[in-house]
C-alpha cells in the first residue's frame, strides 16, 4: 500500500523544466526606463535635487 502511494507521488510531480519566459531582469529595467516610468530610485533623485535647488535660492 504504501508503495503504491510512493509511486503514485512519483508520477504525479514529474521533473519540471525550467524555461525562461519573458525579460531578464536587466531588459525589465530597461524596457521600463525606456517607457519613463517613475521608479523609486527616480522619485528619490528628483526630491533630492529639488532640495539642493530650494537651498541654492
Amino acid at each position: 500500500m504504501a508503495e503504491k502511494k510512493v509511486k503514485a507521488a512519483e508520477e504525479a510531480a514529474p521533473a519540471k523544466e525550467q524555461n525562461k519566459k519573458g525579460l531578464s531582469y536587466a531588459q525589465t529595467l530597461e524596457a521600463r526606463a525606456q517607457r519613463g516610468s517613475m521608479t523609486h530610485q527616480k522619485k528619490f533623485a528628483m526630491a533630492v535635487a529639488k532640495k539642493k535647488e530650494m537651498k541654492e535660492k
